[in-house]
Parts: structure tokens; C-alpha cells; sequence
């Protein structure tokens, strides 16, 4: 089973220790900010301090970025979000595209205070509060 990793640019460490356990469980893990089939030189831009994250204004960059991302989505079988408690942008647009576009499982993990949030019930097969939780889910 192949499982598209929606978490926060400024948490890509904490997607890292996820995807690593998903895949240790035996589950192909596509991790949109590091691909296997491209090197993502704005992930490198930021891993510098050369730009910011969200700080990419270059309408075709971010039109490349995010169809990556969509086509990324279109060869999983299912969807794991990791909110953060912060801000976010992306998590929502992915969980939206995989739940309602492609009728895609969607399991997420979210801060305590977002547990009802409509949006994420509707589009949730199974929310979670700690990212522990969704993959002993998945171990089943």
C-alpha cells in the first residue's frame, strides 16, 4: 500500500520519523518534499537559510511545485495529515484533492482543539492526536 505523507514545511523532521516508521510497517511512503524522482532545490533553498519557507512568490515555481504535488497524490492509496498546531496551507488542499477529487482514505492526525473541525471530520476515514496513534491504526 503507498500512502501520500501530507505534514507542514516546517515539520519536515517530524515527516521523516513518521514516514520511517510507515515504512518500517512496510508501506511505500511518498514524501512530497523529498521525492525519489526529483530533488527539490526550493526544500535545499530552505535547508541553507537561502529563503523562507512560504516564500516563494514565482507563479510557475509554485504552479510546479503543486501540480508535483497533485500528480504525487494521484499514485497513492491513501492519505496520512499530519497537522501542526500552527498554520498551514498545503495539508488541507491535499486532504480536499485526495478525499473529494479521488474518493482517497484519508487518515489524520490533528492538535486537540481541531478534533471537530467539519472540514476534517467530513474528509477524515479516522482522526488521530498524536502521530503514534495513526500509524499503530495502520499497523492493524
Amino acid at each position: 500500500m503507498k500512502i501520500y505523507l501530507a505534514h507542514s514545511v516546517h515539520e519536515r523532521d517530524r515527516g521523516i520519523k513518521a514516514q520511517r516508521k510507515l515504512e518500517e510497517l512496510g508501506y511505500e511512503v511518498f514524501n512530497p518534499f523529498y521525492p525519489d524522482d526529483v530533488i527539490r532545490s526550493d526544500i535545499e533553498a530552505i535547508d541553507r537559510g537561502d529563503i523562507m519557507a512560504w516564500d516563494i512568490a514565482d507563479k510557475p515555481k509554485s504552479l510546479d511545485i503543486t501540480e508535483r504535488d497533485l500528480e504525487g497524490l494521484r499514485k497513492q492509496d491513501i492519505v496520512v495529515c499530519l497537522y501542526p498546531d500552527g498554520r498551514t496551507v498545503g495539508i488541507p488542499c491535499e486532504m480536499f484533492f485526495a478525499a473529494h477529487v479521488l474518493n482517497m482514505p484519508v487518515y489524520s492526525v490533528v492538535p486537540k482543539d481541531m478534533i471537530g473541525h467539519p472540514w476534517i471530520v467530513r474528509y477524515s476515514k479516522a482522526i488521530f492526536t498524536a502521530d503514534d496513534d495513526v500509524i499503530d491504526y495502520l499497523r492493524r
